[in-house]
């Protein structure tokens, strides 16, 4: 089936990640189809990439999130939602919103809970006997999302339709900042929207994990390492504002003791010459 609703922002094709999308790609498939949990455990539907500034774990998250909606795997969208200066509850539920207004172009707007109650009781105060205006329940996740940032109350996992809701994935870049400010409100609003959506799944980035404190729901971590030589140098070549010298490789890739050995430097050496044909300047000493 084609999916209806997505945000995921384009990205670049990604140098040496591969193993890790697909490392992402197994967890979150392995939470949807049920594999991996049991009685007494804890439902696994949140995982966390983490790793320092500059590593690279926005573009993973984005390359899975495109990865997903290329493939239907999906079938109430994916969502991507920044959260990059979110330092109080007050400006995460509008970042989330926003992402979910943009993906469904509008479409997913759902009365709010308060509205809802307010024409209930209007219905019962005319003596029109009407039943209560049940129109602002959702009907899909990416509604029951919606609806949980507006106060409503969890979605019953009935639904109109005689097809069960389709998941959804929710990917959460750059978490760090409502953890480190607000951790303990931030850890509670997470449990809250999880449990209100049983049918989504979290794919957050952050620097570090979140470490518990999400009810009912168990995070598994992957930490983005560092890449390898040959693959720090292609990216490097890809993204340098000028030409690229055989010098200034050595220096950016095996700078530091960290780089591989020198096959590897000669291969990078090698890679830099095909890819721009100056040489290095001669030398004036």
């Amino acid at each position: 089936p084609s999916i209806l609703f997505n945000h995921v922002p384009a990205c670049p094709d990604l140098v040496g990640r591969a193993a890790a999308v697909h490392a992402c790609l197994r967890t979150l498939q392995c939470r949807q189809s049920g594999i991996g949990t049991g009685t007494g455990q804890a439902n696994t539907r949140c995982l966390t990439v983490k790793g320092p500034p500059g590593i690279g774990k926005t573009a993973l998250a984005k390359a899975v999130g495109r990865f997903a909606v290329d493939r239907g795997m999906y079938g109430s969208g994916v969502v991507f939602t920044s959260f990059r200066g979110a330092c109080s509850l007050p400006s995460v539920g509008p970042a989330i919103e926003a992402s979910i207004r943009e993906a469904s172009m509008g479409l997913v707007c759902v009365k709010h809970p308060d509205s809802a109650a307010a024409a209930a009781g209007s219905n019962a105060s005319d003596g029109s006997g009407g039943a209560a205006d049940t129109s602002a329940a959702p009907a899909t996740p990416m509604e029951a999302v919606y609806y949980a940032l507006h106060g409503g109350k969890a979605a019953s996992s009935a639904s109109s339709s005689s097809s069960p809701p389709q998941p959804l994935l929710l990917i959460f870049d750059n978490i760090e900042d409502p953890l480190s400010a607000i951790p303990r409100e931030f850890k509670s609003w997470l449990s809250a929207l999880l449990s209100a959506v049983p049918h989504a799944t979290l794919l957050a980035t952050s620097r570090s994990a979140i470490g518990g404190g999400l009810e009912n729901t168990s995070e598994k971590v992957l930490s983005l390492t560092r890449l390898a030589p040959l693959d720090a140098a292609t990216l490097f070549i890809q993204k340098a504002p000028r030409t690229i010298f055989h010098a200034d490789l050595i220096k950016s890739v095996g700078g530091g003791g960290g780089g591989g050995g020198g096959t590897t430097l000669t291969a990078a050496a090698a890679l830099a010459t095909a890819v721009t044909p100056k040489r290095d300047p001669p030398s004036t000493t």
